[in-house]
């Protein structure tokens, strides 16, 4: 006679498989994170290779954030062959969501991998890239580049980080400059920064290492932790500063 299965049978296995994907879930959606994390890692460290590449090429100076005559700091880059001209071209605000317009390009090089759940709008033509670079560093408008040979702490020190979100008319991800603030990317509040559920960002250093920065080094209550730059020697470290008259003077700035 042939067996069949009871209903009770059947109940007991669904509640095993239900059970065991309840377990599986979670550790699968950290592996996704603990992905998408390596690969944001992965970026940065190319674009540490990037940065030693041009400083090499150019007696050790960096461009500054922005210029006022050559723009934001990866125009130099791409000009020089460093950078990629398919940098991130994310030209589309509802792309992934959407499609990219006839005629436009999108590309994923560079891109941090929870880019893509996020918004893409941007408020300025200017803002079109995933990673940002260290505005107190690098200066903001300043009269010269910045020598990379004269930057204190090389292994503490900031290069590249993962900017706020803009919105607006434009189309693009992210402010080009990061500021002490790295406000979060989502508009609720609820998540304050990429990864592991908005409790970290990755940084890229002056001696070409990458690595996570948590949640509780970026901010100390509503105030940004890295807001303490002139008392604070680990924020210091992190952030650096620069002389308006002399870029390359170490000098920590007021704000």
């Amino acid at each position: 006679m042939k067996k069949t299965f009871t209903l009770i049978e059947l109940l007991v296995v669904i509640a095993i498989i239900a059970i065991l994907a309840g377990m599986l879930l979670p550790a699968l959606s950290r592996a996704r994170e603990s992905g998408n994390n390596a690969v944001c890692l992965g970026n940065l460290r190319q674009m540490g290779v990037f940065y030693i590449e041009y400083t090499d090429a150019y007696d050790s100076y960096f461009p500054p954030v922005l210029d006022a005559v050559i723009g934001i700091w990866h125009n130099p880059l791409r000009g020089a062959g460093v950078w990629p001209d398919s940098y991130c071209e994310l030209t589309s605000s509802t792309w992934p969501n959407g499609k990219p317009a006839v005629g436009q390009k999108s590309s994923r090089m560079l891109a941090c991998p929870k880019l893509f759940s996020l918004p893409l709008n941007s408020s300025s033509s200017l803002a079109n890239g995933n990673y940002a670079l260290n505005r107190h560093t690098f200066g903001y408008k300043p009269t010269n580049w910045r020598k990379t040979i004269n930057i204190a702490n090389p292994s503490a020190r900031m290069v590249f980080t993962e900017p706020e979100i803009q919105t607006g008319a434009y189309y693009g991800v992210g402010l080009y400059v990061a500021t002490p603030g790295l406000k979060e990317w989502d508009k609720d509040n609820k998540l304050h920064y990429r990864h592991f559920k908005g409790t970290s960002i990755n940084c890229n250093y002056a001696d070409g290492h990458a690595a996570p920065l948590r949640e509780k080094y970026l901010s100390k209550g509503s105030s940004d932790y890295y807001s303490t730059i002139k008392t604070d020697p680990v924020a210091f470290n992190f952030w650096g500063g620069y002389n308006l008259s002399d870029p390359n003077t170490e000098v920590a700035p007021s704000n």
